[in-house]
């Protein structure tokens, strides 16, 4: 099952049937529906399990309840027809227009008639109504597909055992840099359990986040895995921080270095390293939008902007305040490519992909739809939401360059702006929308400044939406899964995971005016990035692969991007300092990853990959100039110096896997090695051309190259 770009969870259901069944649904959502189509829709349902399924999940999920759909009947109460086993379980959703089963009246067609049907149709949905008690019947017969299971079903079903794990920690010592509490005393203050006191220091927000952590372990039966050995912890916080894997000689220096707080020093170096602005403001360029070099900005002008702000240590709220209160042209202001991405269509791209990104709210069902989950989120608050960017033009300047040449720029142009916005619902009628946010209304007058009141009040508050938000995204950056699922749908109807730890981290990061830095030390410091990315015997029912929730027992593997890919192939192979690969070094890095990316023209401006594993992505890998270059064993290359040095032919494989995958080669792989020189047919055409060495160290890292292990962040 997956969803619609209309929200509606879809079941597996052959092509041909989905396209007869979609649009009479429609039909019948739209109150549009005769009698010959109602008579089809009635046979498919009679006819066809998968039809059955998909008519309870298409009204269930809509919530658009036919009041005036059985002749003399009166309101049609939704608890009367779908009996409680068979109803998904979801948030009540809200229901536009008079009351309906009990619901109130609310929205913005309150007090509105429903239209009158004719006989036929009124005929047509009678049977249907009646349908759908016979579909229901149906479904709980057959089971259905039943809810999730809440994560203290989850937990109940593993043994209670002792779960904290002694093993000893690296010491981490933090630097203070949090502002004090400023709240008025004896003013009451949420905590993040009724037992636990609020954090004085840095490093008692770290004690507090570990004792959360450990009790949700021992609540849910579980322990943790080890303790991470010290290079797949470099390589970890490497990628993590600066977006590449360590140097050789990096991995040598930390193993050898025995004091007691050198992870803690680590991160505060790979922070102040540049590549740390530079990998974040990709990681936040890629997100705004996206990769392809077909979208008509300035991107390394945004990614410039982005990169600074991450050096100077701006807070995300003035980041994010840059980013959607913007103007000016894409050279002149880095952060106005945001919104020249995604002005058009009415700003409805950016106003769906602003909630998405900086809130982790999905919105965009709303434009047309009643959410089909969150019973707060309907159309109207979908155009409140989006009346904050209708008084932004795109302006086309021409301007004439110190050459003599005249080059035509887009800019954002922020209008006076005082009146409502117009929508129209699904019933047809035109509705006016204020510029509204979490229910707080922006005076309307023409000197208000919309997207700058919009910022304001995104970060309002000692626990705003905005910072949750960070917070949210940048636990699944570091730990490979976020608090929610999906990671951008946060809300009542899809409550966290962990909530007191995400409480926790929020109300922190408000507290440090949203230092991105010290929210980074805080996780990196905790127990769990110490941890182990392998299962154990306690902990293997930890595995959100396989649909369970997750419990951070260990570190989950995290694929690499593919900028995370191609700067560490650099960095273990020093393959683009060969004469061959000498010129452009951005233009190659441009290259690599257009292999991978491209755009789609579609209203959400989204973007395709098939970065994922693919075979696109494993013929790069195996057959790439890169991957060959990087092989080659050519004057400049990694490979080359190992060569060339005076060590054994044991000794130089361990410099390649401590390159490439920080760590030293593993019984088998050194057997296979050695027996490589002697047997099979390739052993002995090698020995004879005297070039046994250089060819078996030259598949010894292609080989590491190409295995699963170097792709991943573990």
């Amino acid at each position: 099952m997956h969803s619609t770009p209309d929200g509606v969870r879809e079941l597996h259901v052959k092509p041909e049937l989905r396209d007869r069944l979609f649009p009479l649904l429609e039909a019948l959502c739209e109150e549009r529906l005769n009698e010959g189509e109602a008579a089809q829709l009635e046979a498919l349902i009679l006819s066809n399990a998968d039809a059955r399924r998909m008519f309870v999940e298409y009204l269930s999920l809509h919530g658009l309840l036919y009041w005036d759909a059985v002749p003399d009947a009166g309101s049609v109460d939704i608890e009367s027809i779908i009996p409680s086993a068979a109803r998904p379980r979801v948030a009540e959703p809200s229901v536009v227009g008079p009351s309906v089963g009990g619901m109130t009246d609310s929205g913005p067609l309150a007090g509105m008639k429903p239209r009158r049907l004719s006989a036929a149709v009124r005929a047509g949905l009678s049977t249907v109504a009646a349908l759908l008690v016979l579909a229901a019947a149906f479904f709980v017969s057959r089971g259905g597909n039943p809810p999730a299971p809440a994560e203290k079903d989850l937990v109940q079903e593993t043994p209670r055992k002792s779960t904290v794990d002694e093993t000893p920690l690296p010491k981490i010592e933090l630097p203070s840099r949090r502002q004090e509490d400023t709240r008025p005393a004896g003013e009451a203050v949420a905590t993040a359990t009724p037992d636990t006191t609020l954090p004085e220091t840095d490093a008692d927000v770290v004690a507090t986040l570990d004792r959360l952590l450990e009790t949700s372990w021992s609540e849910g039966g579980v322990s943790p895995s080890a303790v991470a050995e010290d290079g797949e912890w470099l390589r970890r916080v490497s990628l993590d921080l600066c977006g590449r894997i360590p140097e050789l000689t990096e991995i040598e220096q930390f193993t050898a270095d025995q004091s007691p707080n050198k992870r803690a020093r680590v991160v505060d170096r790979l922070l102040n390293d540049p590549a740390y602005a530079r990998h974040f403001g990709t990681v936040w360029t890629n997100l705004l939008v996206g990769r392809s070099p077909k979208r008509q900005i300035d991107r390394e002008g945004l990614s410039k902007f982005l990169r600074e702000q991450f050096w100077n240590g701006r807070p995300w709220s003035e980041t994010v305040t840059e980013l959607v209160s913007a103007e000016g042209s894409a050279q002149e202001n880095g952060a106005a490519n945001y919104l020249l991405a995604h002005l058009n269509n009415q700003a409805v791209p950016a106003t769906a992909i602003t909630a998405r990104l900086f809130l982790c709210q999905q919105v965009q069902c709303a434009q047309c739809h009643i959410h089909p989950i969150v019973k707060d989120w309907g159309q109207e608050q979908f155009w409140q939401l989006n009346a904050f960017f209708q008084g932004t033009k795109l302006v086309e300047k021409t301007r004439q360059l110190d050459d003599g040449r005249r080059i035509t720029t887009k800019e954002l142009v922020n209008q006076p702006a005082a009146g409502p916005i117009y929508f129209e619902t699904l019933n047809g009628v035109m509705r006016v929308a204020y510029p509204t946010f979490d229910g707080k209304e922006i005076p309307p007058a023409e000197s208000t400044h919309r997207r700058n009141e919009l910022a304001k009040l995104m970060s309002e508050g000692d626990r705003p939406q905005l910072a949750a938000a960070f917070v949210n995204r940048l636990w699944a950056q570091l730990f490979g899964r976020g608090f929610t699922t999906p990671l951008d749908d946060m809300g009542p109807h899809n409550p966290p995971t962990h909530p007191e730890v995400l409480e926790l981290l929020t109300r922190e990061f408000v507290k440090s005016d949203y230092d991105v830095r010290q929210l980074l030390r805080w996780m990196c410091a905790s127990k769990l990035y110490q941890l182990s990315s392998r299962a154990t015997a306690e902990n293997e029912v930890d595995d959100p692969e396989n649909g369970s929730l997750p419990m951070f027992t260990r570190m989950y593997v995290k694929p690499l991007s593919a900028e995370q890919l191609f700067d560490s192939l650099l960095v273990a192979t020093n393959a683009d300092r060969t004469a061959a690969m000498a010129g452009d070094a951005e233009k190659r890095r441009e290259t690599w990853l257009g292999q991978f990316y491209t755009a789609l023209d579609n209203d959400e401006n989204t973007e395709q990959t098939t970065f994922d594993g693919s075979l696109p992505q494993a013929l790069v890998m195996m057959n790439g100039d890169l991957v060959k270059e990087a092989v080659s064993g050519r004057p400049g290359t990694f490979l080359s110096k190992v060569e060339a040095s005076p060590l054994s032919d044991g000794e130089k494989l361990e410099r390649l896997s401590m390159a490439i995958l920080a760590r030293k080669p593993t019984p088998i792989e050194q057997r296979v090695f050695e027996e490589s020189a002697r047997g099979g047919s390739r052993g002995a055409r090698v020995a004879a051309s005297g070039t046994q060495s250089t060819e078996r160290l030259q598949d010894a890292c292609w080989a590491y190259l190409n295995s699963t292990e170097f792709v991943v962040n573990r």
